[in-house]
């Protein structure tokens, strides 16, 4: 009875301040429910080698890292004191506790403070590590090694309202008793800190295998968690898998991509249309319902799975003549006087050309060119950035003479006896521009326009003279003799020399270009048959000489080989 009153008389209420944390995956088990801010009773009423112990029940399977102890005086500034030892007992029949499963002796304990211990021994080096499982009951006790003070403390704390079986005190002379049944109003703030150990499931990583794996582990790895306690089954990892023809089959990632499908995740079921989507045509238009295949085969650009013309946008990269860059629709696009690249094409990636005019030859202008473009065309590029209407397309005009003007055609041909020389010559001061015209026989005009040169067919050399120009001679094939007769490798003065030559035109050879008719008549009797043959055979076996191949290079090779025996046969079954 004596305890009874004791306990009674000790009782002083405080406001009290936590500011503990738990780490990752840890979890504060307790019987109390002081807060910050909460009003909690010191018990003072203790003397030494007297115990308070909380019954704990643990939410997970796991190891007990921690426990916990508030510790308070009325004032709150004692300082430090050393207590007998803090112990963690098994459940036992309450209120007597089991067998011992941790003991920490001497622990230092700070005057208002929740004091935390995670290790055993002084120097802390040997951490607290009790296995406990779900919903397995313990027992943390903390043993006094003095007298409280019994109207100061510092002592353990209760929070208001005493749970049964939750709370007892190893009192001197009664033993391990129900604290409720000893007066103590409260629960002991008494807790420990529970590492929970993290469950594990089945885990589908991303090559379609399964693994047992916890939630952390399988997101580390890239996999996709299928739930706490799951298990790896024929199955388990299997998703949709769309192909490149729009049909889809079950299967895992890495049966997937090996077919070079598009998987679509873990548990997703192939529906209707599930493979299809939409598909950007090169026209700037879009269709729906579309395979892969379907769209590469159209030449456009697959939008994804499930997609649908009405939630993506048919866009591609714009160039404009400056060579700015803008992500528009085709007719967005062409409307305001953009190039449009097609659907593929981004800004991001797509590096766009400048443009500018194109004079022609024949004096008009184009504009939004690409310089190569222009001068494929023959044209005369204007600049980056120009346009036809602030860059007319000028060119050298003569008259009366060598008299010149950089003239517009239209602008030239209203002078009389002018001549507009294109967009490439312009005036070099009042002076037309002229030079040799290297003709194709070899022959040469001196001082002549370009102009007139083109009309001729031939080659301009500007500020040239023929001397200077040294316009090549062409060389060719030349026959005489009916056709009997050819030398290759002659110039035309040098093929004239000859007789009733005709020369054959340059880079011509004798083997396609003199020989007479009929092909197929070797010895030149007017009579196919087989002497023909057989001199067509030794000439092909030997060294032919140049009528003989000019007789019998049917396909126009150049030698006789076996190219010319289909043609031979043929000529000899078919003559008169």
């Amino acid at each position: 009875m004596h305890r009874v009153c004791f306990l009674a008389r000790s009782m002083a209420a405080f406001t009290l301040a936590l500011c503990l944390s738990a780490r990752a995956n840890e979890v504060t088990v307790q019987n109390d429910t002081l807060s910050g801010g909460g009003t909690g009773t010191i018990q003072a009423g203790f003397a030494e080698n007297e115990s308070a112990a909380a019954w704990l029940t643990s939410p997970c399977n796991g190891n007990i890292v921690a426990v916990q102890v508030l510790w308070r005086s009325a004032n709150g500034n004692t300082g430090q004191s050393i207590e007998d030892s803090i112990t963690i007992y098994n459940a036992g029949t309450f209120p007597t506790p089991g067998a011992q499963r941790a003991f920490l002796q001497g622990p230092v304990m700070n005057d208002g403070f929740l004091n935390e211990f995670r290790y055993l021994d002084e120097n802390q080096t040997i951490p607290l590590s009790v296995p406990v499982t779900a919903n397995q009951v313990f027992i943390v006790s903390f043993r006094f090694l003095s007298n409280p003070d019994p109207n100061n403390g510092p002592s353990v704390v209760t929070d208001t309202g005493c749970q049964n079986g939750k709370n007892a005190i190893d009192a001197l002379g009664f033993g391990w008793v129900n604290s409720c049944l000893l007066g103590v109003s409260g629960d002991f703030v008494i807790r420990a800190v529970i590492d929970c150990a993290e469950s594990q499931g089945a885990c589908c990583l991303p090559n379609g295998t399964c693994e047992i794996k916890t939630q952390t582990q399988c997101g580390s790895l890239g996999g996709s968690y299928r739930g706490n306690n799951t298990t790896c089954n024929a199955g388990t990892c299997n998703g949709a898998c769309c192909m490149n023809d729009g049909t889809c089959n079950s299967t895992n990632a890495g049966a997937c991509q090996a077919a070079s499908g598009f998987f679509k995740g873990v548990a997703t079921v192939c529906t209707v249309d599930l493979c299809k989507g939409a598909c950007c045509l090169p026209d700037g238009t879009c269709a729906n319902l579309q395979s892969r295949n379907d769209c590469s085969a159209a030449g456009g650009t697959y939008k994804g799975d499930g997609t649908t013309c009405g939630t993506v946008s048919c866009t591609g990269a714009c160039c404009y003549a400056n060579g700015t860059c803008q992500q528009q629709t085709k007719s967005a696009c062409e409307g305001a006087g953009g190039l449009w690249n097609g659907p593929s094409t981004s800004c991001g990636t797509f590096t766009c050309p400048v443009r500018g005019a194109c004079c022609l030859p024949d004096g008009s202008c184009l504009n939004n060119k690409l310089q190569t473009e222009c001068t494929a065309l023959g044209g005369f590029y204007k600049g980056d950035n120009t346009n036809c209407a602030a860059n007319p397309c000028t060119g050298g005009c003569c008259f009366a003479g060598s008299t010149c003007l950089n003239l517009t055609k239209t602008d030239c041909n209203q002078i009389g006896g002018s001549v507009w020389q294109g967009p490439f010559f312009q005036c070099n001061g009042a002076t037309c521009p002229t030079g040799a015209c290297c003709m194709p026989l070899g022959n040469c005009f001196e001082a002549t326009t370009p102009a007139g040169c083109a009309t001729q067919g031939g080659v301009y050399h500007n500020a040239m003279t023929c001397a200077q120009a040294n316009c090549p001679i062409p060389i060719g094939a030349c026959c005489f003799n009916n056709g009997a007769s050819c030398i290759n490798n002659l110039q035309p003065g040098q093929c004239a020399l000859i007789g009733g030559s005709v020369w054959k035109g340059p880079n011509s050879v004798c083997a396609v270009s003199c020989c007479p008719p009929p092909m197929g008549d070797m010895n030149a009797d007017t009579i196919f048959n087989a002497l023909d043959i057989q001199q067509f055979c030794s000439a092909m076996l030997g060294t032919p000489t140049s009528l003989e191949i000019c007789k019998g290079d049917f396909d126009a090779s150049g030698t006789l080989g076996i190219g010319d025996v289909s043609g031979m046969v043929n000529a000899l079954l078919t003559a008169p």
